[in-house]
């Protein structure tokens, strides 16, 4: 596991942004599960700026999304904020398992913020276990975790 640690959550994006490009330019046909929720809007937000500056062709990629499929009133609010809450996301949701995560060629983390920093330690630092799911990426031959200062001081 390899752990690239960015100054702030602008700088986060902008590394996920060009790794995110690079994987494409480097294999187009690139099959990506990519994340919704807070802490990829800024690489979305870089990644259209990008695009209009240096374009990359993305018609050969297949993205699957990862994102809840009816999403309460009250995750939308939390998506396009700042505010942490806990509760429920969603009537129904789609997800990967472990297995499927573990399988692909290569896995990308994202994590931003102070109130990932202990969920953050427990995956880079506690031991290996199911209580801790996420802990098994520490096992995967190409994980990148990208992380921001706030989230991994």
């Amino acid at each position: 596991m390899h752990v690239l640690i960015a100054r702030d959550a602008d700088e986060l994006a902008g590394i996920a942004a060009d790794v995110f490009r690079e994987r494409v330019r480097a294999r187009p046909e690139l099959a990506m599960a990519v994340p919704a929720g807070r802490t990829p809007r800024r690489m979305y937000a870089r990644m259209a700026a990008l695009q209009a500056r240096d374009p990359i062709d993305y018609a050969r990629m297949r993205i699957f999304s990862v994102r809840p499929v009816r999403l309460l009133d009250s995750t939308v609010r939390y998506i396009l904020t700042d505010d942490v809450i806990q509760g429920d996301v969603c009537e129904r949701a789609v997800t990967l398992g472990l297995a499927t995560i573990m399988a692909a060629r290569e896995v990308i983390v994202l994590v931003s913020g102070e109130a990932k920093r202990a969920p953050l330690a427990r995956l880079l630092d506690g031991p290996i276990t199911p209580d801790v799911p996420a802990s098994v990426l520490r096992r995967h031959p190409r994980c990148l975790v990208i992380t921001d200062r706030a989230a991994r001081p």
